[in-house]
């Protein structure tokens, strides 16, 4: 179960990004406007969709 621990692929520089809380796998799910978290190893980032 280790082995899919979501935090070990964040600190080999992964990163996964969400909006409103679940993972994005398309850039289709985003619209102009769009606020979305970065995870990454060490914190996250929030960034708006342009």
């Amino acid at each position: 179960m280790e082995l899919l621990d979501p935090t070990l692929l964040l600190k080999r520089g992964y990163s996964i990004t969400l909006h409103n809380g679940k993972a994005i796998k398309s850039q289709e799910e985003l619209n102009k406007g769009d606020i979305i978290v970065t995870r990454l190893a060490n914190g996250e980032v929030e960034s708006v969709i342009k």
